[in-house]
């Protein structure tokens, strides 16, 4: 429950209103998140809207592994992340419209492995210099990403099928909620 409240803060809303911009729901794609935010406030309020969100997903996942000392944190901290970025998509402070959940997804990979973070950050980053498109490199990244958990877990020798499957269920939900964006993208190339 903490962990979807932490999630429903929409950073770019919060952004645009301390700086007196328009509401990023009423501009650009009508996407509260650091892309749309990129496009009408610039790089700095941008880039400050996607370390915010990324925070609340370290946040929320942090918070389980320092207040449970259970033996079943992974999935505490799995189930974490999934609401915090369910709030963050649907929040419940503005009738659940939210971001897209990469950056929110990215902070809280980060707090369940390092590993895990600096593997989707990689990802991304190909994506970006292939694409030059943010929701291309989003969606690139989170296809390959269980298919880098699965062959991390056969060099390690470890059996890791919640965090294999985890990572499948991100993959579906990213395409999600860019489906305006992938169907824009048909309309445009057809």
């Amino acid at each position: 429950m903490v962990s979807y409240v932490v999630g429903s803060l929409n950073f770019a809303i919060i952004i645009s209103r301390l700086f007196s911009l328009p509401d990023p729901r009423t501009v650009g794609s009508n996407n509260p998140g650091a892309t749309n935010l990129n496009r009408y406030a610039g790089k700095w309020l941008a880039s400050l809207c996607l370390a915010l969100d990324a925070c609340k997903g370290l946040l929320a996942v942090s918070l389980v592994s320092i207040l449970n000392n259970l033996d079943h944190v992974l999935e505490l901290q799995i189930t974490a992340a999934a609401c915090c970025v369910l709030g963050h998509c649907f929040s419940i402070f503005h009738l659940f419209r939210g971001g897209k959940g990469v950056a929110t997804s990215i902070g809280a990979l980060f707090a369940i492995s390092i590993i895990a973070g600096f593997m989707i950050i990689l990802l991304w980053l190909m994506g970006y210099f292939l694409f030059k498109k943010s929701y291309k490199a989003a969606l690139f990244s989170f296809t390959l990403f269980p298919g880098m958990i699965t062959c991390y877990a056969l060099i390690m020798k470890s059996s890791m099928p919640i965090e294999i499957f985890s990572s499948l269920l991100l993959m579906i939900f990213m395409y999600f909620t860019h489906f305006k964006n992938i169907f824009s993208s048909f309309n445009n190339n057809a």
